[in-house]
């Protein structure tokens, strides 16, 4: 069995290896893509697809400059959504049609004050709402809503179309994909480089790689030795059927709990992190205790929901990193005691992934990024 030779092995077909993939193609620079399962099953496809451009209340914890770097992250990443559809030439669902991030008692409103000042601070388009200023704007809102916190930048996209999307131009820009590839041991190549043996014995020998395998990342790191500190947290969510058009934004609960937005074709999509069930092997089930509480939160804010009927619902995995100041952000970068081997994961990779696996080509293919990314380095999660 003859060896595979790439330049870049990237590990991980979600949205973000995909998207690497895509970028280091532009820039002339092979890949092969491979993936356990099929392309974009896993933590990417079964996302909700918010795109976050508020802070969320723990931000307000970070200090300064890393609030400004966050924010710059999050300009970057819009500006960026704004072209994709049209990069790509295919329609995956993009509306940056702004966002309410709700408060349902006066402690969270507070916060949603607080959060507006900070982010009109940096430079962020945020604006407070009482409910009636709120519902003047959106009139299924609950009355019973404190408030809200606005952004006109928020927004949603279709996680199923995403990956896919970048992968297609990928491979018409030369990159390679082998799905249903597990990567079974690592290996410095004595030439340089990397060996990974896959399942079924057969060999990748590349010059770089990539880790984009999502909450498996730490898994993949092992595999040579490092040891990447990361968590990972099994999610639901469901999708109603189709109804009258009555919200544009995306909805979050500044508590948590919940994100909702009503998609092109009138279904809602409500997610929020309301943990699933996690059986024998890898197979997971939706809890109804959660299912629940999730749908409860969703016709509190919006009570035109309550006689909707569900058409689906599922479970999915999503990573979440802490940095050694308590951050939860991604990971990013080149390993320091391992040249060649890089690590994009961690939590908000859907509202940054595109960002971030541009700026992971261009490390790949310069060194550098033309962002500052100071608080994502791999030896912050170690």
């Amino acid at each position: 069995m003859s060896d595979i030779q790439t330049d870049v092995l990237i590990i991980g077909g979600g949205l973000v290896g995909c998207a690497v993939s895509y970028f280091l193609a532009v820039r002339g620079i092979e890949s092969l893509v491979v993936d356990r399962g099929q392309f974009n099953r896993e933590a990417s496809g079964r996302n909700a697809g918010s795109l976050h451009m508020q802070m969320r209340p723990d931000e307000l914890q970070w200090e300064p400059a890393a609030q400004r770097e966050l924010v710059a992250h999050k300009k970057a990443a819009m500006e960026l959504w704004e072209t994709l559809e049209s990069e790509l030439d295919l329609d995956f669902g993009v509306k940056l049609g702004g966002g309410y991030l709700y408060a349902e008692t006066d402690a969270d409103f507070e916060t949603a004050a607080r959060l507006v000042e900070v982010q009109n601070a940096l430079g962020v388009e945020a604006e407070l709402l009482r409910v009636n200023e709120a519902r003047e704007r959106c009139p299924a809102l609950s009355s019973r809503l404190k408030g809200v916190a606005y952004s006109s930048v928020d927004g949603m996209a279709d996680t199923l179309a995403m990956g896919p999307a970048f992968m297609k131009k990928a491979v018409e820009k030369g990159a390679r994909t082998k799905p249903c590839t597990s990567i079974a041991a690592l290996e410095r190549a004595a030439s340089g480089g990397f060996i990974a043996t896959d399942q079924h014995g057969e060999r990748i020998v590349c010059r770089r790689l990539v880790n984009a395998a999502g909450p498996w990342a730490p898994d993949v790191a092992s595999l040579l030795g490092h040891r990447i500190v990361m968590s990972s947290a099994l999610i639901q969510a469901a999708v109603t059927e189709r109804r009258p058009r009555i919200v544009g934004e995306l909805l979050q609960n500044i508590g948590g709990g919940l994100t909702m937005k009503q998609m092109a074709n009138g279904t809602f999509l409500i997610g929020g992190g309301w943990p699933g069930t996690r059986l024998e092997g890898a197979t997971t089930t939706v809890t109804l205790e959660s299912l629940e509480g999730n749908l409860g939160l969703a016709i509190r804010v919006i009570p035109q929901l309550a006689d909707s009927n569900l058409v689906r619902c599922w479970t999915g995995v999503i990573p979440h990193a802490l940095n050694r100041y308590g951050q939860r952000t991604q990971i990013f970068g080149e390993l320091a005691d391992e040249p060649g081997f890089f690590i994009l994961t961690g939590g908000a990779l859907v509202t940054l992934g595109p960002l971030f696996a541009q700026l992971m080509a261009e490390l790949i293919a310069t060194g550098s990024t033309s962002l500052p990314l100071t608080y994502q380095r791999p030896e912050l999660f170690i």
